[in-house]
């Protein structure tokens, strides 16, 4: 009997069962922490799909009104959008930090 054991605890562990079990690991301890974590599929993505529109129709100007402290346009550059955004922010504060920010 013993040696049966043996054999069975020094097989090797399938590294798909590794993967798998390291990735929800760490989802759940991200997801803990109040976020959530996917892969990046350009085809699936957004983001991807947004700049991939307008480097199709060759916009190479984005006015981003409301622009609040700037998250659209930083979402934009995180994407590669390498055109120009003009941001508008009526609220002083908020103005301020998207000063800021484009300096």
């Amino acid at each position: 009997m013993a040696k049966r054991t043996e054999n069975v605890m020094k097989r090797p562990i399938d590294n798909d069962i590794k993967k798998t079990t390291l990735a929800s690991v760490i989802k759940r301890v991200i997801r803990r922490a109040g976020f959530e974590v996917h892969r990046y599929i350009p085809g699936r993505s957004e983001t991807a799909r947004f700049v991939t529109m307008l480097a199709t129709h060759r916009v190479d100007l984005v006015l981003d009104v409301g622009a609040n402290v700037g998250w659209f346009g930083k979402l934009l550059r995180e994407a590669d959008f390498a055109g120009k955004i003009v941001s508008f922010e009526p609220l002083a504060a908020a103005r301020e930090v998207l000063l800021e920010i484009s300096e």
